[in-house]
């Protein structure tokens, strides 16, 4: 079950009708609300609620939105097509979050771990395969973006500095983008360009939140130990970023992870900023 706000849709679809059920988001002045269900044929129903029956339903700084179950809906991400230039990208719209990390940081491996496959993203045991923005269809309009990874990719200078110019202006420039994933070892945590990546979403204001990766490589507690002291440098430097232990081999971490991106798609109650 799903509901909408207004904003969520757009205009022409206010009042969109499907499978039956008629839509029309707040027009009237009675506080209705937009339930979308999606049953077995695949198509959707949506359906009012009223507005009484969300959660802080006077709160108008809190969008409530939802779709798929979960499990559900994380196996149904496929690979779209890859990008080598800003001009490639989809249209601004929508929300996206960006995976990025040192070559060999295991972000494909975080990617197919998170939706339940096992060849989504290409595994390399050589650094830096990932050399294109490829973006991952979760639903319409919203994406998983994996970045190239830095650090070890053994490529001429002109190409570095074009991934370079490239990653910069599509973390400053993507109004689409709502959170970056950034993935550290958890052996080798916040590197020079791991701060770099950082500061970028500080001086943007985008959500940040670290996966401490490859955390079955150190007992619990150096593991512990390692992410509470991580946590206490954030704190100081970059207050408006979060952490966890994750595990691609093991599995830790991946609700927390799941509930991250959940937040940063909409699929869950989100704060955002009051107009």
């Amino acid at each position: 079950m799903t509901v909408f706000g207004s904003g969520d849709l757009p205009p022409a679809r206010n009042r969109a009708t499907r499978a039956g059920g008629q839509a029309s988001l707040g027009g009237d002045g009675t506080g209705a609300c937009l339930n979308r269900s999606r049953p077995e044929s695949g198509s959707f129903i949506y359906q009012f609620r009223p507005l009484s029956s969300m959660r802080n339903p006077n709160d108008t700084t809190y969008i409530s939105t939802g779709a798929v179950p979960t499990a559900g809906r994380w196996r149904g991400v496929r690979f779209l097509y890859s990008v080598n230039a800003l001009a490639q990208l989809p249209p601004d719209t929508g929300r996206e979050v960006a995976f990025a990390g040192r070559s060999n940081a295991g972000k494909s491996s975080a990617i197919n771990l998170l939706t339940s496959q096992r060849q989504l993203a290409r595994v390399s045991k050589t650094p830096g395969r990932t050399q294109l923005l490829n973006f991952f269809l979760v639903e319409p309009d919203r994406y998983l973006v994996d970045l190239p990874g830095y650090g070890y990719a053994r490529v001429p200078d002109s190409i570095r500095r074009h991934w370079g110019e490239l990653l910069e202006r599509y973390l400053t420039e993507r109004a689409a983008l709502r959170g970056l994933l950034l993935l550290m070892d958890i052996r080798h945590p916040l590197t020079d360009m791991d701060r770099q990546l950082l500061d970028g979403c500080a001086a943007r204001e985008l959500p940040a939140h670290i996966l401490l990766t490859k955390a079955d490589k150190l007992s619990r507690g150096a593991a512990l130990a390692a992410l509470a002291q991580l946590k206490q440098r954030l704190a100081t430097n970059y207050p408006g970023a979060s952490a966890q232990l994750f595990s691609a081999l093991t599995g830790q971490g991946i609700g927390e992870a799941h509930a991250r991106l959940d937040g940063w798609l909409g699929y869950r109650e989100e704060p955002v900023k009051a107009p």
